[in-house]
């Protein structure tokens, strides 16, 4: 399986992001990646590396 990364504050500061679906390919993600993304809810499959991160991080999420 391919597996790919999203930098750090790719999204920092995009206040009116609201939905993102990340697949199980995406195994690194930075603390600062969504920083100041309030209205944020990550779709992940249920068990992922983006779920465990969103509730790490108390980022909302949807399990998909």
């Amino acid at each position: 399986m391919n597996s790919c990364s999203i930098h750090a504050s790719s999204f920092k500061g995009c206040v009116n992001l609201k939905d993102i679906f990340l697949p199980n390919t995406v195994t690194k993600l930075s603390r600062t990646t969504f920083k100041d993304c309030k209205e944020l809810t990550i779709h992940v499959p249920a068990a992922s590396f983006a779920k465990s991160f969103a509730k790490e991080l108390l980022i909302s999420f949807q399990a998909c």
